[in-house]
C-alpha cells in the first residue's frame, strides 16, 4: 500500500497544474501565454497609467500558432492581447484595450490594415479579428472560446441593429495617444516606422540642443535583423536596427542626456546584456550598454552632434 500511495504522490507531482476554466487550447502554450503577456501588456499599463503589476490574465484561447488573452489592470481597464508564435516565439501583434466607454486599437506587422478600425466603439469583434488578417479557423475558435470575443461580437450586432448606415459609412477613427512626458527643454518623438505613429516602438527624448523647440527627426526607418543577423543563428546577435535623419541647415547639436527607449512586442531575455551603436554621427557612439524594464530597453547618450540629412544607423545587440 505505501509503495501505491508513493507512486500515487509522484504521478501527482508530475501533472501540470491544471488550467483555467476559461483557457482553450495547448496546455504548455497557455502557461507561456500567462508568462509572457503580463509583460508584453506593461507598456499599455503605463500608457494608462497604472502600475504594470496590477496586470491580471483572466484566460487564453490558443489554437496552433495564434492565440488571444483576455486581460485587466483596474476596474475601468481591460483590454485582449492578439499574438503569433513567429519564430518559435510568441509576439505581440496587436492590442485592443477599453478606457471608459471607448476601445483603442493598436496592431502592428505581419498583420493587415484594418481600415476603419470599428474596433474603437465596438472591441474586438471576429470582424476585425478577420480584417487584421487572422485565418478563419483561429477567427472561429475565438468567436467560441473567448468571452470578450463573444461579447464584442453581441455588441457588433446591437450597433448595426441601431445604426445600420454605419455598414456603408463607418465614420469612426481611433484617437492617438500620448503618455510619458519628457523632461523639461527635451523634445520626445514616437517612431514606427511612420513618424506619425505615436505609438510607436521606439520612443527618442532628444535633450537641449541647437534644433529648437520642434522635432529633428525628418525621417525615420527600423527593421528586424535577418534570420542569419539574429540570435536563431550561432553568431547572431542582433535585435533590432533602425536609421534617423535629421532636419536642419547647419549641424545638428545635442547636450547629454539624449534617451533611447525600444519596447519590443516578445519578451527578451533578462540575462542578457544589451548595448547599442550609433553610427555615421560626428562622432561614433557605442556600444551603450541599455537597461532593460518592463520589456522595454533604455539607452541614455552622450552629448553629440550630427549633420542634417545624414541618416544615423543604430543597431542593437545581445550577448
Amino acid at each position: 500500500m505505501r509503495a501505491l500511495l508513493a507512486i500515487l504522490g509522484l504521478f501527482l507531482l508530475a501533472v501540470p497544474r491544471p488550467l483555467l476554466a476559461d483557457d482553450y487550447g495547448d496546455a504548455r502554450d497557455i502557461r507561456a501565454i500567462r508568462h509572457d503577456a503580463p509583460l508584453l501588456l506593461a507598456r499599455t499599463a503605463l500608457l494608462n497609467h497604472h502600475d504594470p503589476k496590477n496586470v491580471t490574465i483572466a484566460n487564453v484561447v490558443v489554437a496552433k500558432d495564434a492565440a488571444l488573452a483576455d486581460w485587466r489592470m483596474s476596474n475601468d481597464v481591460s483590454g485582449i492581447i492578439a499574438l503569433l508564435r513567429l519564430h518559435g516565439v510568441w509576439t505581440d501583434v496587436a492590442q485592443d484595450w477599453k478606457t471608459s466607454d471607448s476601445w483603442i486599437v493598436d496592431f502592428t506587422k505581419p498583420l493587415d490594415d484594418p481600415g476603419d478600425l470599428r474596433g474603437d466603439v465596438l472591441g474586438p469583434t471576429s470582424n476585425l479579428l478577420s480584417r487584421l488578417g487572422f485565418e478563419p479557423d483561429f477567427v472561429s475558435v475565438a468567436a467560441h472560446h473567448d468571452p470578450v470575443v463573444l461579447a464584442a461580437n453581441a455588441a457588433e450586432k446591437v450597433y448595426f441593429r441601431v445604426h445600420p448606415k454605419a455598414r456603408r459609412d463607418p465614420g469612426l477613427t481611433i484617437e492617438p495617444y500620448v503618455a510619458c512626458p519628457p523632461p523639461p527643454g527635451f523634445v520626445m518623438v514616437y517612431c514606427d516606422g511612420s513618424l506619425a505613429d505615436l505609438s510607436g516602438r521606439v520612443r527618442l527624448a532628444f535633450a537641449p540642443g541647437n534644433y529648437g523647440a520642434t522635432s529633428p527627426v525628418a525621417e525615420f526607418h527600423e527593421r528586424e535583423p535577418t534570420v542569419g543577423e539574429s540570435t536563431l543563428t550561432p553568431h547572431g546577435d542582433a535585435f533590432y536596427y533602425f536609421d534617423v535623419a535629421l532636419r536642419g541647415g547647419a549641424l545638428v547639436t545635442f547636450t547629454s542626456g539624449s534617451r533611447v527607449d525600444v519596447w519590443f512586442p516578445y519578451v527578451l531575455d533578462p540575462a542578457l546584456r544589451y548595448s547599442l551603436t550609433l553610427g555615421f554621427a560626428q562622432s561614433p557612439i557605442g556600444p551603450i550598454d541599455g537597461t532593460l524594464v518592463n520589456n522595454t530597453l533604455t539607452f541614455e547618450l552622450p552629448a553629440f552632434s550630427a549633420q542634417p540629412g545624414v541618416m544615423l544607423m543604430a543597431e542593437i545587440d545581445g550577448d
